[in-house]
């Protein structure tokens, strides 16, 4: 929970891979967001920390989000996992933003770049309908998943990108999803 319930984060953990949600470290980033890291064990492999946030979402505040970056990075960087990190989230950011660029100079690396050589165009909206909706900017890419360490996109792709069969302005979320396969190297 961080502020209002719509803004939580969460990460789920299927099985084979395990976690200890005891161990589940909150980081609060103020503005009503926060950052959730979890330890994630694999199988016969080293530890990943998975990491979900939700970045400050007024399109005209890039200094603040580029703060929240920054203490997201320091925050990571005070306990690296030794299999690598994957940080995923809605930055509200676009690539030519600072806190992007924050997150490549801390060697975090774009998994849709790292994959398909660019960012997706848009990732919000999405198209959904509803009240509440957040209107606020211009549609472009606002999320990512990040990868530091020994780890490899091979994969990664847009999701929930279409509407319900019957129902064109019902999507899963107001921001379209994010898919990667990740490979762990060395």
């Amino acid at each position: 929970h961080a502020g209002r319930p719509e803004y939580g984060n969460s990460v789920l953990v299927k099985a084979p891979l395990t976690s200890a949600p005891a161990e589940t470290e909150r980081l609060d980033l103020e503005r009503n967001r926060s950052a959730l890291r979890v330890r994630v064990a694999i199988p016969g492999g080293p530890e990943l920390a998975m990491v979900v946030t939700h970045l400050h979402h007024v399109p005209a505040d890039e200094d603040a989000r580029e703060e929240q970056a920054r203490a997201l990075v320091a925050w990571l960087d005070e306990r690296p996992a030794r299999g690598g990190t994957i940080v995923v989230g809605d930055f509200n950011a676009e690539p030519v933003e600072a806190s992007y660029g924050v997150m490549t100079a801390a060697g975090f690396r774009s998994a849709h770049a790292e994959a398909n050589g660019a960012e997706p165009a848009v990732t919000w909206p999405s198209g959904i309908q509803a009240p509440g909706m957040d209107t606020d900017g211009d549609p472009g890419c606002l999320d990512y998943i990040w990868l530091r360490g020994p780890l490899r996109a091979t994969a990664c792709r847009l999701v929930f990108d279409r509407p319900a069969a019957d129902d064109p302005t019902l999507y899963p979320s107001d921001h379209l999803g994010l898919v990667a396969r990740v490979a762990l190297e060395g």
